[in-house]
């Protein structure tokens, strides 16, 4: 199965916008989005049952939280590497592997030791903020705040999490970590100052 002629120019100039960095790819659960107003474009990879590769496209209605339209492509059927050159184009956007090469880059030219010892590696696996059931996902927000293998004097505070869930209510920051290769969480009241180790 080819991609759906009504897909086909908008995935080509995707694919094209992509690679020229104008599209803004957020991901969520391994699905690539583009949101707009009135709809998000999103596309996803896996494999079936009998291990074959596929990607899948849809359009998502934002305010019901289902897909409007969807298709899926096999590997080995026909434009299913165009399409999954797409879902690679939005999978290094949205986690930022140029800007992360690029920052190797320069840490390389700086004719310096490179790199920290396993035990100083610090990695956020999920930093949720809010009250109840009214939290956002800021794991995004807290790994930019690493710093030489940790997070220091952090004020948690909507203003520099940049979200906030529920107006009006005392919130938390709950955070799961990996440091020393070993699992650990935190949790911290809005207004406090989070330091992990």
């Amino acid at each position: 199965m080819p991609i759906p002629k009504e897909y086909r120019d908008i995935c080509e100039m995707l694919k094209k916008a992509t690679d020229e960095g104008r599209i803004n790819w957020v991901e969520k659960s391994g699905t690539f989005a583009v949101y707009l107003p009135q709809f998000s474009f999103e596309i996803w990879s896996g494999s079936d049952e009998e291990d074959r590769l596929f990607v899948a496209v849809g359009i998502r209605d934002p305010a019901e939280r289902y897909l409007i339209d969807n298709f899926n492509l096999q590997e080995g059927g026909e434009d299913f590497w165009q399409l999954y050159e797409l879902f690679q184009g939005a999978r290094r956007h949205a986690r930022q592997v140029n800007q992360k090469l690029e920052a190797l880059r320069g840490l390389l030219r700086a004719d310096q030791k490179v790199g920290y010892a396993a035990d100083e590696i610090l990695i956020i696996h999920s930093a949720q903020y809010g009250a109840k059931e009214h939290t956002v996902d800021v794991a995004e927000v807290l790994g930019s705040k690493i710093i030489s293998g940790s997070i220091k004097n952090f004020r948690v505070n909507n203003e520099n999490l940049g979200k906030d869930p529920i107006p009006g209510v005392p919130k938390t920051l709950k955070v799961d970590y990996l440091y020393c290769g070993e699992n650990r969480s935190i949790s911290i009241q809005e207004g406090k100052l989070l330091t992990i180790p």
